[in-house]
Formats: C-alpha cells, structure tokens, sequence
C-alpha cells in the first residue's frame, strides 16, 4: 500500500478516503479539503487497490475544477491514467457522440448557446404572430421544465394558464426545430442521454458496468436530471460517492434541488456519512460568524466548522450614511490595511449580492487609482465578431446547423432581405429541409429577384469554398474565412476605427486560440474545436494580479481571499427583496454564508441606510444577517466605524486580535491616505509623450516583451493602457510610469 497517498491527510480525511464500497456521502464544510479527499480516494482506488482508471468515473460542475482535478491525478498518477474527469455536460455529450443515432440524431450534431436557442424561438414566435410572449420568458420556461425532466407533453398538462399551455406549444415547436437542425441545447445534452439509457437498455447496461465507482463533486449544486442520471450509472455498483454542503446550496434560480443532498440518506439506506468540519481556510472570528448565521436555517444537515487557524481580528461591522460614504469608507479600509499590513490589491474582494450593488464601490475604487476587476464581466465569447466567426465554423461542420446559417447569412452584408430569407424558410418548412440546403435550392429558383438570387448564389458558394477547407488546420480555416467574406473591411463600415481595430484584434486573439488547441489537443478536429468553445466558455478578464476582485457572491464561489467585504448588507438588498418568504431567505442566508467563508484573514460587514438603486434613493434597515452572525457567547463590542456608535449596532462583537490599522471617522481616513501618497515614492516617468500610445498599437515591455494595446482609459497623466501579450494574457499599466516603447 502507498502509505505517502495518506501522509498529507487527516485522520478523517483518510477514513472518508478509506470507505471504497457502497454509498457514500460526505458532507464537505467550507475549505474543508474536499477537492483532496476526492482526488486522494481515486488514487487509493487506482494505486492500492488496482482499479482500471476507465472504470472510474469523477463529474464535476466547472470546467475549471475539472481541471484542477485533472491535474492532480495526473500528478499522482501518470499523464495516462484513463480516468473519467468532467462536467456532467461534457460526460453526456461524450455519450452523446458515440450514440446519437439511437435517439435521432446525428454524432455531428451542434450544441447550441442561449443566443442560438432565443434564435429559435423569435423565428418560431414571428412564425405563429405572438407578440405577447418575450424569448427570454420562453427559453426561461422551457429551460426550467426540461432540469426537471419535463417533455413539452408532460409540461402541457401540468401548468395551467393560456400564456403557459400556449408555452408548452412553443416548446413541443422548438425540439421539432432542434431536430430538424441537427442541434442539442445545454439542457439537452443531459436530458438526451438520459433518454438514451431510458430507450436502449443496452447502452445503460454498458455504462452501468463500465463505471464501478461514480464520484460527483458539489453534489448540492445538481438538479433532477443529473441526480438522475448519477443514480442510473450507480444502478449496478452502488459505489456511489458524493460530495456536497447544502449550506452552500445558491443555485435553486438554475435548477439545483437541495433535496439531492438532504435525502441521499433515504434513497441510498445503507449510506455511510461523513462530515468534514475542520477548515482550513478561515480564522475561528470569521467561522464564528458563519456558524452562528446558517444555524438559523432549518433545512440544512447539523455541522458546525472549527478552525484549525489561530485567533484572528474580529469581525468589524461598517454603518455608513449612505452608498457614497460606504464606498469611501472601503477604499480608505483597502489603503490602510495595505500601507500598515503590507496587503496587496490581490488580496482583497468585494463581495455584492446583486451587480447594481457595487456601482458606487467600484466608482470609488477606480477614483482612488486602485486597479480593481469585476469578476463574471464580458465574456469573451460573447463578444459579436467571436460568435459571428464560431457561426461559419459550425456552418462548415454541420450544415444542418439553422442557427449558424441564419447568423451569417446576411453577415457580412450581402443584400440578402426578409423576403428572400421567408422564401428560404418557406422551402425548408414545405420540404423539411436544414436552411442552408433550402438556400441551395433557392439559388437556382426563378422567383427570387435578380439581385437577392445573386447573393444567395455567391453565399453558398463561398460556403462550398469553406466546406472544402474543412480539414485544414483550424487558424487557416478561420483566416479563409476573414478573407473570403472581407470581415476586416465590414468591421471598419460598422465602426469608428479605434474600435474596429479591437474588434478584428479579438478575432486574431481567436485565430490564435485555434492554433494553441491544435498543438495541446489530443482531438484537435474542427468539431472538437467547436465543442470546446461551445462548452467551455472562457472570460477574457483581466488577470487577478495586482487587481482587487468586485464580485457578486455567486460569482466567487470556490475562491477564498485574504480580505473580504460584503456591502450593500439590508434588507431587500441582502435578502433580496424578493426572497422574504421561508424558503427563498433559506437561500439567501446560503449565499450570505458562502459570502462570510470566502474571507481568509478579516471580514467586514457593510450597510448603509440610504442606497442609491434603480434610478433614486432608497432607506433600507440592515439586514437581519447581520444580527444573526452575533454569537450568542457574550464578548466585547467594536465602534461602528461609520461615525456615531450605536448600542444596537455592534454586533458582531468577536475578539479583536490585533488591530486593523485604524479606526476613526471618514475624514481621519482620508487623512490617512493623504499621509501614504506623501510617504510613496514619485514613481519613475519613462515616457514623456504619451499621445502616441492608441488602441491596435504595439508595444514592447522592458519584462514581459511584445504586446498590442487592446484598450485605453484615463486622461492626461492618469491615462491607462491595458495591453494584451501572445503568452501572458492582459495587463494594465500607467502609460507615463511604465518602462515600454512604441514598435
């Protein structure tokens, strides 16, 4: 037996670790190591006890922690240690492709995002003359009946309503669209293949004996279909192991069903529990508050976490006037606590429940000069030109793909209107055909006018141009098709120049993407391309050094810093205003602890009585969160640091360790950051002259090298680039202080 596989584990984590057979549940508190007690118990699985790594099976919910845990069995491991790590979509899809055929569909089937989805069911709604019903209210509906398993049937005769059942219709016409199209959506991919173990048992009966040990990670995050799909494949084995904290169960708005977690125990009876209290994350101030606060809510497994750090400061409680005040009061915070404890921008998060929360914040902050990046921001993805370029990579992979046509048929435009696009419709409808098909037969039809069959023509010969350039490697692909459409010279119609430089830079960022996945994949096919994109979506954001983080809570789940504020803490904020009711504060107390586990070192909790919010001021009372992360242990009182204290107010009175820095009022604090810019160093001037640093313009860095600059902001001496580099992602530096050249 490898005994070094346990050295690094507790003696609990090394039970858990231990318990190979039957039905297992660990109930993992936050930063409690359970990312390891995953990994180390498949590597017990595979090294000690001499389990194939194709027999087992570990899902989890990002790309990111697939990754991660990838990563680590590979180092423990080997890089060929044939063990099944993915997100559940991803696992579906792999299913998917080798057996499409059996539920209808073709293995080149595409996977279609919101935007293509919405596509749909605008064409469907403009179809049928409904302007009463809004695409997102539809996609919404019909996302949400499909995580609970529903068939528009079975939908159709359980809502009532006209507006509903007329829904139910919508969605019976979308799945005929998709099929036809050759396409799954994301909830398809899950749905699907449980249809596909449902219809052909002898593909389940493959699976079910193919996986002996079944893993899935954040277990309190699944919905119907994907608890369904896990107890399917557990069906022969029972070697059933999970992982969860359904206190940190914030995704019910998606689908999550924190009765997955709660009765495991009453589908599996024989199921051996354990819970993982010790955290190895947060001081025992910051668990105090934690523990005190989710005690409050009832639906919910009994744990508490203990802290395996030493004592820290105490939990400070921040009441300021209004948002404004607030605001200062935070950015006077971050540069104490960087100039007397040598915190850096990294270190600290600012946490909201809701976006609009942290507008005032984020004001402040970029005032202040702190380099600062919102988390969850645009993604890359969902840039127009990616998705426009993506939309004649599917084309070229599957024609039958409605969705791409239509995005691309008239992009760049060809002059190709409504009436030549309703009579392409009309074609495919009457014959049943994909659009890109119908758009061939119109090419030779005599109805069409001169100039619309012209341009039918030239596109789908340009498309067969593309078709036969399938195989190419990818980037060469991809530069066919900036060519042949004259995508450049279409960017510079459509926008000032500045901005059609950035554009077309993305799409060479794009361009580069495809070539780095044809040297890294083992699967480097145009498909297998797409479907990384597809499943895979990245956020082009600023890297995380040197930034502070502003994030709603949902958005940091699963990262931890050294310092957190959670602001905009009263009611009908946080709670939301929406979610007074029993159940929905249950969710909203979850969030609120992710929140509170986040912090590392110190935490604070703001509110203000006056906030400014959709367009005027609101008074809101602090939230009843704040109350109950009070222990109920008697311990000394802190000031309120907005100002007057109030009795009433200082509740989350924890020990206080050593003192945070200061402790005064707003203008003491602006004091205190006058007194830091005096003692910090003039920094150097390397470039005098700074007109000539524009967007598109490349540059080179005394320590990173070459770059192009992808953005510009500020004014005068305060001005901004933020440059992008070929291997090191984006940076921002202060243009005069900054050691770089033009090229």
């Amino acid at each position: 037996m490898n005994q070094d596989l346990f050295a690094e584990l507790s003696s609990k984590q090394k039970e858990i670790v231990m318990c190979t057979e039957g039905p297992v549940l660990v109930l993992a508190g936050a930063g409690s190591g359970k990312t390891r007690v995953l990994t180390h118990r498949i590597a017990h699985l595979v090294q000690n006890l001499g389990i194939p790594g194709y027999n087992i099976l570990a899902i989890t919910f990002t790309n990111k922690a697939t990754k991660e845990m990838a990563e680590r069995l590979e180092n423990m491991l080997g890089p060929e240690n044939l063990v099944w790590v993915h997100t559940f979509h991803k696992f579906c899809s792999i299913i998917l492709r080798k057996h499409a055929d059996k539920i209808g569909f073709k293995s080149s089937f595409s996977i279609y995002d919101d935007d293509d989805s919405k596509k749909i069911i605008r064409k469907i709604l403009k179809n049928q003359k409904i302007d009463y019903l809004k695409e997102d209210e539809v996609k919404h509906e019909i996302s949400n009946a499909k995580q609970k398993g529903y068939t528009p049937e079975t939908y159709s005769s359980m809502v009532d309503g006209e507006n509903n059942q007329k829904i139910g219709k919508l969605f019976d016409k979308y799945q005929e669209e998709l099929l036809q199209a050759n396409a799954m959506d994301y909830d398809d991919l899950l749905v699907n293949a449980l249809e596909l173990f449902k219809r052909d048992p002898e593909v389940a009966e493959y699976y079910k004996n193919k996986f002996r040990y079944i893993h899935v990670d954040e277990f309190q995050d699944t919905n119907k279909i994907q608890n369904d799909i896990s107890n399917l494949i557990a069906e022969k084995w029972k070697n059933i192991f999970v992982v969860g904290d359904d206190d940190q169960c914030i995704y019910k708005w998606r689908g999550a069903e924190i009765d997955n977690i709660l009765k495991f125990d009453k589908i599996y009876k024989d199921v051996k529990i354990f819970k993982l209290e010790e955290n190895y994350r947060s001081t025992p101030n910051i668990l105090l508050s934690a523990n005190s606060l989710i005690k409050n809510n009832s639906e919910r497994h009994e744990k508490e976490l203990v802290a395996k750090r030493n004592s820290g400061v105490r939990v400070e409680y921040l009441n300021s006037y209004n948002d404004l005040q607030e605001a200062q009061q935070i950015a006077s915070l971050i540069y104490s606590l960087k100039y007397n404890h040598n915190y850096q921008n990294s270190d600290f998060a600012i946490l909201v429940r809701e976006a609009i929360a942290g507008n005032a914040i984020e004001n402040r902050i970029r005032e202040a000069g702190i380099n600062y990046r919102v988390l969850g921001g645009y993604k890359f993805y969902e840039r127009k030109e990616i998705l426009d370029v993506l939309a004649y990579l599917r084309l070229v992979s599957n024609p039958e793909d409605n969705a791409a046509f239509l995005r691309i048929i008239n992009y760049p435009k060809r002059g190709i209107g409504e009436v030549a696009l309703d009579f392409i419709s009309g074609i495919s409808n009457k014959k049943g055909i994909p659009l890109f098909e119908a758009a061939c037969f119109s090419a030779d039809s005599e109805e069409l006018s001169f100039r619309a069959k012209s341009q039918t023509i030239a596109f789908v010969d340009l498309m067969r141009k593309l078709i036969l350039k399938k195989n190419d490697r990818i980037e060469y692909l991809i530069r066919s098709i900036l060519e042949l459409t004259s995508f450049k010279e279409q960017l510079e119609k459509s926008h000032t120049k500045e901005e059609a430089e950035t554009r077309y830079e993305n799409v060479l960022f794009f361009m580069e993407q495809a070539r780095q996945f044809g040297l890294k994949s083992k699967y480097s096919s145009l498909d297998a391309f797409i479907e990384s994109v597809t499943l895979a979506p990245e956020t082009k954001e600023i890297e995380s050094e040197g930034c502070i983080t502003i994030s709603t809570v949902h958005a940091v789940k699963g990262l931890e810093f050294p310092v957190v504020f959670i602001v905009a803490c009263e009611e009908g904020v946080f709670p939301a205003r929406q979610s007074i009711n029993h159940e929905e504060v249950e969710e909203e107390r979850r969030v609120m602890y992710v929140a509170i586990t986040r912090a590392k070192d110190r935490l604070y909790v703001s509110s203000a009585r006056r906030r400014f919010r959709y367009g005027k001021e609101e008074t809101n009372y602090p939230s009843r969160f704040i109350s109950e992360m009070k222990s109920e242990e008697k311990r000394p009182a802190f000031s309120d640091f907005g100002g007057k204290n109030f009795e009433d107010e200082r509740i989350l009175s924890h020990d206080s360790g050593d003192d945070y820095g200061y402790n005064g009022s707003v203008e003491k604090a602006n004091e205190c950051i006058n007194t830091i810019k005096q003692i910090i160093k003039t920094p150097n001037v390397y470039n005098e002259s700074i007109e000539d640093y524009k967007t598109g313009k490349k540059i080179k860095h005394s320590r990173y090298g070459e770059g192009v600059i992808i953005l510009i902001s500020g004014e005068e001496d305060d001005r901004v680039a933020t440059v992008e580099f070929p291997d090191l992602g984006i940076k921002k530096f202060v243009i005069k202080n900054t050691p770089m050249t033009l090229i």
